[in-house]
């Protein structure tokens, strides 16, 4: 809420918004942050927003819900430098290419995949 206040204070487009003119004064932190307990705790307002947004970009076509594009810096990493992990890994990346070209190109034929050992 701290750094939300400050936004505030220092950002033209929060004070158009909230309709404050430069020489007003924000309000503190523990006004903003009570009166989101109090008002917003038990409510679905948030939801309800963002679930209206995704609607109209579904509308727009702008969504369809095909692709996933994730965020990874909360996950762990595998970083054990004394465990190995085998896998089979298809050889050649090709294969993407030669399916947008129409399988033209480098042979034409998907590749077989060779056991490979990849080390972390």
């Amino acid at each position: 809420m701290r750094q939300q206040v400050r936004e505030i204070e220092i950002n033209v487009a929060y004070r158009w918004f909230l309709w404050l003119r430069l020489t007003d004064g924000v309000f503190d932190a523990s006004t903003l942050s009570q009166n989101r307990w109090r008002r917003y705790n038990d409510t679905s307002v948030a939801q309800d927003i963002f679930d209206g947004i995704v609607e109209q970009a579904i509308a727009h076509g702008l969504v369809d819900g095909t692709v996933l594009y994730t965020d990874s810096t909360h996950l762990k990493a595998n970083a054990d430098k004394h465990r190995v992990d085998r896998e089979v890994v298809p050889r050649g990346g090709g294969q993407v290419a030669l399916g947008l070209l129409g399988g033209a190109g480098r042979g034409g034929g998907a590749k077989t995949a060779r056991p490979t050992v990849r080390s972390p």
